[in-house]
């Protein structure tokens, strides 16, 4: 009984012994770690604010936020952050002067000066804690506060405080100790419960062993039997089994073989029954370690491969070294201690596992080496998880600032949607997708990139390898160049349709010289109360307007030089505007907004008149019969060198604006690229010729001036035209009307066009002058030379055949003739006819046709007076 009796006292012993140890040993180092981690929460807590400070900082950095914003929105989350199991545990701010900036239960303090604020205990906590963060950054103070919501009580409090030194804040949180002592209290009412519990089932347990020895006796003997029927079911399991199994007994010395074991090592078990197994089939570099591990296990039956598997290198009969995995187990049979060791060979595995080394070790060359941009994403969320560095200088961001953050939080992509449309793409049809995207680089600026993701498993997580071309600079020049081709494209098309509208118009005006020349001569010899008189003026009215029509071409063209002199745009303006009130709809309400301010320009009258009929006659056309408003404005601007006037600007400058603003149709993006073509219209059929907007651009272009149009369909038009503003004094010299001067000198006339040549005799004979008519350069050249000094004034058409009419004045100039000439044409192109050539050549004037009869008379006669 002695024996039994004895199995009470370990219990009793164990008792004590747990008393002592936690009420003497864990309770007081268990408040220790509770306060400690306390302390570590507090510190995370403190950064935790930190960090969102750090987020406010970056977007004032980055210029999202002025700073006065940013601490504002941090400051207002921060009053409503609360922890804690009552949810009033709160975070509060301070500067290091200090001053308290935030406390969500004392907002009597914010904006006060608190160093020498001191507790009930005289602390200057407010100053100390200022100090702490000046001098270390971050840590620890206690002091006695009130407890949380409730003024009235005064605890001891254990606060960290942490320095955010781009705004010199100062934040901080606490915990008050009372709730440590109260934890610690409750643990130890805990503890004793569970001593007495303790107590209770040691006894129990202790009567119950005495019972169990006393059953345990009576069994022993079946148990040895049972052991040895274990022995043989072990030998028989091992015999079959693929793992290598092993017994050793306790000098090291082999005991069981299996057949596994065989065929791994090459031995056959009779060959190393009783040997020595660690001389057998470890590496002679092993021995002594192998030694010292089997007499530790020989002593307390542990070691570092009993209960796990470890890796370790073995010989095979050949000599060869080869992996293997161990696991250890001891083993008592019959009172004696053994060791069994299961041993697998991992030859196979190991070099899996180094091919896959090697192969993953070449992949993250490749990828960070490359010298395209590649990123490695999860597939759902667009979670960043690596980016070599060839991304990394493309889109501006650090590794540190995209590693674990999504696309969508960096902004990467100028059309969020995409991302998540690509993935639906890849799951959909399983395959790669590849297309060019749009994103944006940390300074906003954009990159287009051919774009291309397959699908791979990186740390166990479906993910996309993405490939990432940088196309920017290729698409710019792809962009400039269809733009250049458009433009190219455009000036053909107009230089063409310029140059056929000069020759149309050239030959029109030969006809239009002869209708207007006879129409004049006619309309001086019959009588004003004559019915013929009133039809040939209809024949004069009808010319006049072909001919304003012959202008608008050569304006378009830009083969005509108008009489220009500076003009007062308002005033042209507004009578303008009188003329069309008269002729639109009256559903349609005019507004004008003229600036008094607004200076001259130098142009032609006629010029500027058409600009503003053919603006506002198609702005009434545009608004039809149901009406709608036009507005007319005028105004000065002024264009700054390198200002953004969009594209094809005016040089810098100071210029006239005029706009003329409707509400009607408006107009589609094709039409608008369209409308200043010639006889290009959407009118219908004999509504429009399709001139007026192609004759406003060659004005507008011819007198150095720029014209834009912005439109929308149903959201009506605005034309805009920027002529440059006159600098000088403003002073016009418009031609006195008086008679038509006489004379009876002697004329030349040359022109390839007999009716041309005709009429001009006509009407000069009528004027008094004796005229001689020649339809050749060729004629007229021989003519002088054969009667020099017979011709007072030699009258000649520009374009001839065979020699024009500036080869024949050089001619007649290098003769030694110096006759007043004036030349005649229906335009003068400007790369052959210049003010230079003109004065080189002492030309007295330069007409244009059609010539009307007042005109030439007053030519003629300046020219033979010597007026220039």
């Amino acid at each position: 009984m002695k024996r039994y009796a004895g199995a009470f006292l370990p219990a009793l012993l164990s008792v004590v012994l747990f008393g002592v140890t936690v009420f003497w040993l864990v309770l007081p180092r268990t408040e220790e770690a509770i306060l400690a981690k306390k302390k570590e929460m507090l510190s995370e807590l403190t950064l935790s604010v930190w960090s969102l400070l750090s987020t406010y900082h970056q977007q004032e950095v980055s210029g999202l936020l002025p700073r006065d914003v940013a601490q504002a929105r941090v400051l207002d989350r921060l009053r409503q952050m609360r922890y804690g199991e009552d949810g009033k545990d709160y975070f509060w701010v301070t500067d290091l002067a200090p001053r308290v900036l935030m406390h969500p239960f004392r907002p009597d303090m914010e904006g006060l000066e608190v160093s020498r604020y001191t507790d009930s205990h005289g602390s200057r906590l407010f100053q100390q804690m200022a100090d702490v963060a000046r001098e270390r950054g971050q840590g620890y103070v206690t002091y006695i506060w009130q407890w949380k919501d409730d003024p009235t009580r005064l605890v001891p409090k254990l606060s960290h405080v942490r320095l955010f030194e781009p705004w010199g804040w100062v934040v901080g949180t606490g915990i008050y100790t009372d709730d440590v002592q109260r934890e610690m209290d409750a643990m130890t009412r805990n503890l004793t419960l569970v001593g007495a519990g303790v107590m209770v089932l040691v006894s129990l347990l202790a009567g119950y062993i005495t019972w169990r020895n006393i059953r345990t006796d009576s069994r022993r003997k079946l148990a040895e039997d049972a052991l040895a029927e274990g022995e043989e079911k072990f030998r028989g399991i091992s015999a079959n089994a693929l793992d290598g199994i092993v017994m050793i007994d306790k000098e090291g010395r082999i005991s069981f073989w299996n057949r596994a074991a065989e065929n791994i090592f090459g031995y056959a078990a009779e060959e190393v029954m009783g040997l020595d197994m660690h001389l057998l089939l470890a590496p002679s570099r092993f021995h002594d370690s192998y030694r010292e591990a089997f007499s530790s296990f020989q002593g307390t039956g542990k070691g570092e491969a009993v209960g796990r598997i470890i890796e370790l290198n073995a010989l095979r009969r050949n000599g060869e070294e080869f992996p293997v995995e161990l696991s250890v187990a001891p083993l008592t049979l019959r009172g004696r201690m053994h060791a069994v060791g299961v041993i697998r060979d991992i030859t196979e595995r190991k070099r899996g596992e180094a091919a896959l080394l090697q192969s993953e070790e070449k992949f993250r060359k490749l990828f960070y080496a490359s010298p395209v941009m590649l990123a490695i994403s999860t597939k759902t969320e667009g979670r960043l998880l690596e980016l070599n560095d060839t991304a990394l200088a493309e889109i501006g961001f650090s590794r540190q600032e995209v590693i674990g953050k999504t696309v969508q939080e960096l902004n990467l992509y100028v059309d969020p949607g995409l991302r998540a449309q690509e993935v639906e793409d890849h799951l959909r049809t399983g395959r790669s997708v590849r297309r060019e995207v749009a994103m944006r680089r940390k300074d906003g600026s954009q990159l287009d990139l051919l774009w291309s993701a397959d699908p791979i498993e990186y740390e166990g997580q479906d993910c996309l390898l993405s490939v990432l071309v940088n196309i920017t600079e290729a698409k710019r020049a792809q962009r400039e160049k269809q733009q250049l081709e458009d433009r190219l494209r455009q000036a053909q098309k107009m230089e063409a349709i310029g140059t056929l509208a000069g020759g149309i118009a050239h030959d029109f005006n030969n006809i239009l010289s002869a209708v207007l020349g006879y129409a004049d001569l006619a309309l001086m010899r019959l009588p004003k109360d004559d019915k013929a008189h009133h039809h040939v003026r209809q024949v004069y009215q009808a010319g006049l307007r072909a001919r304003e029509l012959v202008q608008q071409i050569l304006a378009f063209s830009r083969q005509t030089k108008l009489e220009k002199s500076p003009l007062e745009l308002r005033l042209l303006v507004k009578e303008a505007l009188k003329m069309l009130r008269a002729t639109i709809p009256s559903t349609i309400t005019m507004q004008s907004d003229l600036k008094e301010t607004t200076g001259k320009v130098v142009a032609d009258p006629g010029q500027l008149h058409q600009i503003v009929m053919n603006l506002c006659a198609n702005a009434a056309q545009a608004m039809g019969r149901e009406g709608g408003e036009l507005k007319v404005g005028l105004d000065e601007v002024t264009i700054a060198p390198g200002q953004d006037a969009g594209e094809e600007q005016p040089p810098p400058g100071e210029y006239i604006s005029l706009t003329v603003e409707d509400t009607g149709c408006g107009m589609n993006p094709q039409t608008m690229e369209r409308i200043f073509e010639p006889f290009f219209t959407t009118k219908g059929k004999g509504e429009g010729t399709g001139l007026g907007l192609s004759v406003v651009h060659g004005i507008v272009k011819e007198l150095g001036g720029h014209i834009s149009v912005s439109s929308s369909l149903g959201e009506g038009t605005a034309f805009r035209v920027l002529l440059p503003k006159h600098q000088g004094d403003g002073a016009s010299d418009d031609l006195e009307v008086r008679a038509l001067p006489r004379g009876q000198e002697r004329i030349l006339v040359v022109d390839d066009e007999e009716t041309v040549a005709q009429s001009q005799r006509f009407m000069l004979e009528s004027l008094g002058y004796q005229v001689t008519v020649s339809n050749s350069s060729e004629q007229a050249w021989d003519m002088l030379r054969q009667r020099p000094g017979e011709t007072d004034l030699l009258l000649t058409d520009l374009a001839m055949p065979h020699m024009d009419g500036i080869e024949l004045i050089r001619r007649v100039r290098s003769d030694g003739a110096v006759m007043p000439i004036i030349l005649a044409t229906g335009f003068a192109d400007e790369k052959h006819v210049t003010p230079g050539l003109l004065k080189e050549l002492a030309v007295s004037r330069l007409v244009l046709k059609p010539i009307i009869l007042a005109e030439l008379a007053q030519g003629v006669r300046r020219a033979l007076d010597g007026e220039g």
